[in-house]
């Protein structure tokens, strides 16, 4: 937390990412009248249109997101018997839980910096996911009292449910991972193995081929026609 504070109240950028732009700056920009008239028209004709046009459909979904889970965490907490005070409060904590803080002074550090904010563009999401996995498994064994373990141990069980149904078996955490790491170990070149293609067919085999598209991604596949060229025979 305090080298957190220390970079956002003393930025570092780097000398040598600032300074090869100062003299294009100079040239193309600073000392160029056309430059800053053309500049003027920003405004008007990209910032306000263009951009509230681009972000309406993210802006009101991730809104609708967070009143939701409030509004819901608020009631819900008001009528196992908590004041208006600890209701609020709560609803606060499970809104960020849910949907997380995106605030540039919460990024993790690895990720703050020069090169890191480009290379790492869209991954702050990932991480929260990785991190809230994580942090539930750990307390599901290792809380500090039985009642923490007991929420942590609903809460992996709950997020592992939702997804599974969303993106089947292998949406899963780790899951592709694993696969892809025994497919290295149960093939060769001269008789490649796909563990991926085996779990499939497997399912096919047990539940019939739709049944075991929706296992393997979602219940989405109910929507859809079943693929033949998604399963491949390994034998």
């Amino acid at each position: 937390m305090v080298k957190c504070h220390d970079a956002a109240m003393n930025p570092r950028s780097s000398a040598v990412s600032t300074f090869p732009a100062i003299p294009g700056f100079i040239f193309h920009l600073g000392l160029s009248s056309a430059s800053a008239m053309v500049n003027l028209t920003q405004t008007a004709l990209v910032a306000y249109p263009v951009m509230r046009a681009a972000s309406w459909m993210f802006h009101h979904a991730e809104k609708f997101n967070r009143q939701v889970t409030f509004i819901a965490a608020y009631r819900l907490a008001r009528e196992a018997g908590a004041d208006q005070k600890q209701a609020y409060s709560d609803a606060v904590q499970a809104t960020y839980d849910g949907h997380f803080d995106y605030s540039a002074n919460n990024r993790p550090r690895f990720m703050q910096g020069n090169w890191q904010k480009v290379l790492l563009l869209f991954k702050q999401y990932s991480q929260n996911m990785v991190y809230t996995f994580a942090r539930s498994a750990h307390q599901a064994l290792k809380g500090a009292s039985p009642e923490d373990r007991a929420v942590a141990r609903k809460t992996l069980a709950g997020l592992l449910t939702t997804h599974a149904m969303a993106a089947g078996v292998l949406g899963l955490p780790m899951v592709t991972t694993l696969l892809a790491a025994a497919s290295m170990l149960g093939g060769d070149d001269d008789e490649p193995w796909d563990a991926q293609i085996a779990l499939q067919n497997l399912l096919a085999d047990t539940f019939g081929q739709k049944p075991a598209e929706v296992l393997a991604h979602g219940l989405s596949r109910l929507t859809r026609g079943t693929s033949p060229a998604a399963w491949v025979s390994t034998s």
